[in-house]
Order: structure tokens, then C-alpha cells, then sequence
């Protein structure tokens, strides 16, 4: 679910950026430190630790606005051009080592992106640059642009005190004081009005919560902090609360208790996908599996515009059966297909499709045979120990 938050944000944010490719693949990393990149190739990636060192939205967007901006303005690819071919060829051993000591196969894609980034020496003129261009894509997405300056600020102030391990975005991207003040200066400049209403998604603190109940073991801690908490002034604070108050009845198995906690802030929040599909998790954890199968399918009708809802809507649900039905011999895998060549590509232009091949490492378009022979592998005994997962039939492409 946090993945599928990310993915609305950062294409939101990239709508007002200079990325021009914005076919984007999205990593979540389950790691406490704060750090998040964005690496050629459309690579973005955040860690977990990021929710919790942030106030706001804003604060989080300012953080994905700078990477854009070094994506966009290729400081990477600069870099890249100084790098030796021996030392990208220890950088992908160095991911299959990772890959293979974590026992975390998708280290092998995350751990190149993540040392890619940490390799990069950032010149003081690049990260200015970023600044400049990823706090003008962040006011021009809405958000309040002193947003920036604070979450920086809180940063450099946390850095120097806790362990630099817990800040390893700091490692790469270095705060002298000149760029704070500069980013105050920015924020200063900008026409001010009292009736400006900016940017702040309540999903922000929805998906905070979601990170803390997997950052915080001990449950009967969080029901005590929440607890203190929902009677906030501040609706998203209060709101928030609530929210984490009813994963933590789900942990523990208080399920009429979370459901009550859910279904009020739903009638608070209509339509509101974060919690239709909080509602549909704690259905399948409370053996409803029938009752999670209809709101599946009812979400997926309502929010069906939305691309990255509703594949990651659907990858989750799988995902969910897997887990659940799995004692009962029952699989569910998701088939994800990338370009494949059929009626509707042919009204595309001869220049969009070689555009498509070349960004396939098989430098060819699928069949839809190469779909059909997916779903009988998926269906057949040769599968019979896969569940729960994603099978990409894309040649290898990144979208």
C-alpha cells in the first residue's frame, strides 16, 4: 500500500518536473535509515525510515523533488562518464553478494541502484542545482515551499547528532549551511498570501503509520501512543491515530474493534482508497474471505483510472490469498505484461514502437502467446510451489 501512495505522489511530482522519461520502477525498502534515490533507468527508490523522519507531505515531496532534479538534469550520467568499466563490474558483484547474504533476491535489482547513488560524489554546483530545480517542482505541485527548508533543516540538525548509519541520505548529499539558507531565501522570495491552501494528502499520515507499525515490535506501545493522540484538534493528527490505533487491533487480533475504527473514518473519508483497501486487509485477516473478495472487486471498479492504484490494488490482493488461502492449497500469482504486440499497437507510429523495442533488453515486442504460455505455466503442476507472486513477461524492460 505504501508503494502505491509513492507511485501517485512521485507521478504527480513528475508531472511538474523536467523528467522527460517518466517510466518509473518503484522501490520500497524495508530499512529504518533515511535515504531515498533515484538512479538512470527510472529507478526511484525510498526507504521506510523516510516516513518517520518527516512532519508532512511536503517534506517528503521536497526530498523526491530533489532526486527528480538530479535525474532530470543527468548529474548521474555526468558522473557515470568519470566511472571505470572495473568498478560498475564490482558494483553488480557487490549486488549478487548482497542478494545472496540477505537471502532478498530483489537486492539484485535494488542493491546496483542504491550503490549507483552512494558512488555519486555530487559536485556542490550539482546539488545547487538540484535545489534550485527540485524546490521550483515542488511549488509548482502545490506544495508549501518552506516545506524544503524544513525537512533539510531537521535533518542536518538529526544528523549531527544521532548515528550517521541512521541518515545515510546525508552521506551523499551533503547540507553545508549555504544551501539552507539558500532554500529560506527561495521560500522568502515567493509571493505570499494568507489564503493559499497547500498540498498535504491525509494518506501522508496514513502511510506514516503503516511504517511505524512495521518499525515498532512492541504493539501494546503503539496502542498507547495512539490512544493519547486521536483526541488531537488537528483532524489529520486525530485521524492518523485512529488509523494506526486499527492496524494495531488488527495485530493483535481485536478485529470488531478495528473494524469500528475503519468503517468511521471511511464515512469521514469517502471513496478514499487507503482505507477500502485497510477495510479489505482486515477482511482477509479475519478469515472474511469472501466479504474481502467483494470489496476487491468494488475497489477495483471505483478506482479503476487509476493505473497505479489498481495494479498495485490487484498485486496486493494476490498477494493477501496467497498468504491466507496458501494451508488450503490454493496459489495466486499476478502476470504483469509489458509491450506486447497485437491489434491496438498497430495503429501506433513506426517511430513510438521502435522507441519501445529499443528500451527492451530482447529488442523485440511480446506475443500474446508469450501471455498465454505465462498463465498455463502459472496453472499447471509446474508451478505447483510459486504463489504470491509477479510474473513479468516484458523481455526484461523496466516500466
Amino acid at each position: 500500500m505504501i508503494r502505491t501512495y509513492l507511485e501517485d505522489l512521485l507521478y504527480r511530482l513528475s508531472e511538474d518536473s523536467e523528467v522527460q522519461d517518466r517510466r518509473f520502477e518503484f522501490l520500497v525498502l524495508q530499512d529504518k535509515s533515511i535515504n531515498a534515490f533515484a538512479a538512470p533507468g527510472g529507478i526511484i527508490g525510498i526507504n521506510l525510515g523516510m516516513f518517520l523522519e518527516t512532519e508532512k507531505e511536503g517534506e517528503l515531496a521536497s526530498v523526491m523533488c530533489h532526486e527528480l532534479a538530479h535525474l532530470s538534469q543527468r548529474h548521474y550520467a555526468r558522473s557515470q562518464n568519470r566511472s571505470s568499466p572495473l568498478a560498475n563490474a564490482l558494483m553488480v558483484l557487490g549486488s549478487i553478494v548482497v542478494a545472496a547474504a540477505s537471502r532478498n533476491p530483489e537486492a539484485i535489482l535494488i542493491a546496483p541502484a542504491a550503490m549507483q547513488q552512494m558512488s555519486i560524489n555530487f559536485t556542490r554546483s550539482n546539488e545547487k542545482e538540484a535545489d534550485r530545480v527540485g524546490f521550483n517542482n515542488l511549488v509548482r505541485a502545490g506544495f508549501d515551499p518552506n516545506d524544503m527548508t524544513s525537512m533539510f533543516q531537521r535533518m542536518q540538525d538529526k544528523y549531527q547528532t544521532k548515528s550517521s548509519e541512521e541518515f545515510s541520505y546525508l552521506m551523499t548529499h551533503p547540507l553545508p549551511s549555504e544551501r539552507l539558507t539558500d532554500m529560506k531565501v527561495r521560500a522568502d522570495n515567493l509571493p505570499k498570501s494568507v489564503n493559499t491552501i497547500y498540498r498535504d494528502n491525509i494518506d501522508f499520515y496514513f502511510m506514516q503509520k503503516r511504517a511505524e507499525s512495521w518499525s515498532e515490535k512492541d504493539t501494546r506501545k503503539l496502542i498507547k501512543k495512539y490512544k493519547k493522540n486521536i483526541d488531537s484538534k488537528d483532524y489529520k493528527v486525530s485521524a492518523s491515530n485512529k488509523y494506526g490505533l486499527a492496524l494495531a487491533y488488527k495485530e493483535t487480533k481485536k478485529f470488531n474493534e478495528a473494524f469500528r475504527i475503519v468503517r468511521s473514518l471511511m464515512k469521514e473519508n469517502p471513496n478514499n482508497l487507503v482505507l477500502e483497501s485497510s477495510l479489505m486487509e482486515l477482511h482477509l485477516a479475519a478469515g472474511n474471505y469472501f466479504e474481502a473478495i467483494s470489496l476487491g472487486r468494488n475497489i477495483l471498479e471505483i478506482h479503476q483510472s487509476n493505473y497505479s492504484a489498481s495494479k498495485a490494488g490487484i498485486i496486493g490482493f494476490s498477494k493477501s490469498i496467497a498468504l491466507e488461502l496458501g494451508s488450503r492449497n490454493i496459489r495466486s500469482n499476478v502476470i504483469a505484461p509489458g509491450f506486447i504486440e497485437t491489434d491496438m499497437t498497430d495503429s501506433l507510429s513506426e517511430d513510438v514502437i521502435n522507441s519501445w523495442k529499443e528500451s527492451i533488453p530482447l529488442k523485440r515486442g511480446g506475443n500474446p502467446s508469450d501471455v498465454g504460455n505465462a498463465c498455463v505455466f502459472l496453472a499447471s503442476d509446474l508451478s505447483s510451489y510459486i504463489t504470491g507472486q509477479v510474473l513479468h513477461v516484458d523481455g526484461g524492460m523496466l516500466t
